[in-house]
């Protein structure tokens, strides 16, 4: 009937720290659903993750993607369109909207991505 769902969830445990750090867990998860009709297609997707970074030990402060101790969060919600324009040929359009929270840091980050193009088959 034109719908897709789909989904998944990911945890690395303690993959990519330091061995002296006490960090606890890491783990991402998202879902998303598109609908297709004709030549016309739109999705949305939503994404969540959390770094945990424990607390550093003296001189090993930076951990993989941890700049300081505690908690980074990152969640993305992603809405495209596309249209088969002609055999082969597809413009779309796609707009990101993220939020990143660090728990200590303070470096918080949020934004808006937006991207048009066309795909080319042949």
């Amino acid at each position: 009937m034109g719908f897709s769902i789909a989904g998944s969830y990911g945890d690395w445990g303690k993959s990519n720290t330091l061995k002296t750090d006490n960090s606890h867990d890491t783990w991402y998860w998202d879902v998303g659903g598109a609908y297709e009709t004709g030549p016309f297609g739109v999705s949305v997707t939503y994404l969540h993750s959390q770094v945990d970074c424990g607390t550093a030990q003296a001189g090993a402060g930076i951990n993989g993607n941890c700049l300081a101790d505690g908690k980074n969060k990152f969640s993305n919600v992603s809405v495209g369109a596309d249209y088969k324009l002609a055999p082969g040929l597809t413009p779309y359009v796609e707009v990101s909207w993220y939020d990143e929270n660090s728990t200590t840091v303070g470096d918080d980050n949020k934004g808006v991505v937006g991207i048009v193009g066309t795909q080319l088959n042949f």
